[in-house]
């Protein structure tokens, strides 16, 4: 888990900080542009080494006598960890930190895409040939689409099925997945007067002949594509955490190794 941040010459001030954190819940509040979403970049960055997207830039300010900063701590099963990257203004670039979380990360962000980060997964969708350490990233940034149909590799692989392939797969064999996918619906339902029950699945579409996950809403079974907007956050969201954790779980059972008990959760506008 992120313990702490500080920021020096990066971001909306020239110094903030240090932030400390909970242990279980967290909240930033504030008007819009104050740099809520980029605090939330920045600690995914302290976490897995990785950018969602484009890296922090520098304040104008800062120089090689004086270079920006992302000092953080983070805890986990090897204990507490103090971290310090800094930019490099001739490579254009943060150093990665060294020393990564060993807990799985979740980062839902706020145009809808989700970005996860699995210390016992080595992620690429280039082919087997893509060999290079240094460049196989740990990070899978999941675009809104590929959470419904999946992710695959540039040979094929598959790395991900998708929402609508899981779920149905999950639901006829009655698996843990699925079971976990129920009490996480029902955790995030609206409300215990309007709770997120899964109907049966059901073929929907001539162009598309996957069976469609439904849920049985107070107005008719209804394919899971086709409810509201809010109710597809919700979904997704639900979705990927069970996929990861048990993911994870898999990964870890191959190796013969304990998964991790943390999982950490970064989410962007979650109302």
């Amino acid at each position: 888990m992120l313990n702490r941040l500080e920021l020096n010459l990066v971001g909306p001030a020239p110094h903030l900080g240090p932030l400390d954190f909970g242990r279980r819940l967290n909240l930033l509040t504030g008007d819009n542009g104050a740099g809520k979403s980029f605090i939330l970049d920045i600690a995914w960055w302290a976490l897995t080494g990785a950018w969602p997207g484009h890296p922090a830039w520098p304040r104008m300010e800062a120089s090689r006598q004086n270079p920006p900063s992302i000092l953080s701590q983070i805890s986990g099963a090897r204990g507490v960890t103090d971290l310090r990257s800094s930019f490099d203004f001739k490579s254009q670039s943060w150093n990665r930190p060294t020393d990564l979380a060993a807990d799985l990360v979740a980062y839902f962000r706020v145009d809808g895409e989700i970005s996860l980060w699995d210390p016992a997964q080595t992620y690429s969708r280039r082919s087997r040939s893509f060999t290079s350490e240094d460049e196989l990233p740990k990070a899978l940034h999941f675009s809104s689409k590929e959470i419904w149909d999946g992710v695959k590799t540039e040979d094929g692989r598959t790395l991900c099925r998708g929402l609508i392939e899981d779920w149905v797969s999950w639901q006829q064999t009655g698996s843990d997945e699925f079971r976990h996918l129920e009490l996480a619906l029902t955790s995030l339902s609206p409300s215990p007067s309007e709770p997120l029950k899964i109907g049966e699945p059901a073929d929907v579409w001539l162009e598309d002949r996957r069976k469609q996950p439904v849920l049985d809403l107070p107005y008719g079974p209804t394919p899971v594509t086709l409810t509201s907007a809010g109710i597809q956050q919700i979904l997704k969201a639900s979705y990927l955490l069970t996929w990861a954790w048990h993911s994870h779980r898999r990964a870890l059972g191959l190796k013969r190794e304990e998964p991790t008990r943390r999982f950490v959760i970064l989410f962007d506008e979650p109302e």
